[in-house]
């Protein structure tokens, strides 16, 4: 006959193994790739967003964003522009901080086809850092002379509680090198100007354009 004492015993150390077994189960059952949002974890840029770069997330935006964009574009066809370099970046233009998320506006100086272009780039800030996801504006001539851009962000929250919604307001304006005879004629520099808005969609580590519509111009009201 068994001891009472000892049948005790055994039934302590069962269930002494059976929390340990639980615990170690809990711990297999979260993989690491998992957010706490419950989304894959970001390893790249690549569909993070329309631009499609095959990058990992920036951490420090404004020293890299411009060796970003450099391995993201260059050699790359946009629709009918073939991007062969890009010379040099503004600084980058953030949006004010918001519990929807953070952007940023990343004007360039680019090569394209030739003759030298400017265009700009959206940013957005996730869990593991920057990524480049959206063309704000296409490269577009500066006819000969240096073009400059203004960029406006409002978030709002989106349809779904995990969603966001981002809407830019991008403008731009060339401006042309004028002869002696223009200048003193008070002739306006302005080979060109721009408006675009661009209403964008967040859902976790993808942005998707919701609208787009531009127009000739300055932005009047942004």
């Amino acid at each position: 006959m068994e001891h009472p004492a000892a049948t005790f015993g055994l039934t302590i150390l069962f269930a002494y193994q059976l929390a340990a077994c639980s615990i170690q189960d809990s711990g297999k059952s979260r993989p690491e790739t998992e957010t706490q949002a419950g989304g894959k974890a970001l390893t790249g840029c690549a569909q993070v967003g329309p631009l499609t770069c095959e990058l990992p997330p920036l951490q420090d935006l404004s020293a890299e964003a411009c060796a970003m964009l450099r391995s993201c574009l260059e050699g790359r066809q946009f629709g009918d522009q073939l991007i062969e370099q890009v010379i040099d970046c503004d600084t980058p233009v953030l949006s004010a901080a918001s519990g929807q998320g953070m952007a940023a506006a990343v004007a360039a100086q680019l090569q394209v086809d030739g003759p030298p272009s400017y265009g700009a780039y959206l940013f957005i800030h996730l869990q593991q850092g920057w990524c480049p996801a959206d063309i704000l504006l296409e490269p577009a001539w500066d006819h000969g002379g240096y073009c400059e851009s203004q960029h406006a962000f409002r978030w709002e929250a989106g349809a779904s509680d995990s969603g966001a919604e981002l809407h830019v307001v991008s403008e731009r304006i060339c401006h042309m090198p004028l002869d002696q005879e223009e200048i003193a004629a008070g002739e306006s520099d302005i080979a060109m100007s721009e408006c675009r808005r661009t209403q964008y969609g967040l859902a976790g580590n993808l942005v998707t354009i919701i609208s787009q519509f531009d127009t000739e111009g300055p932005c009047q009201s942004r």
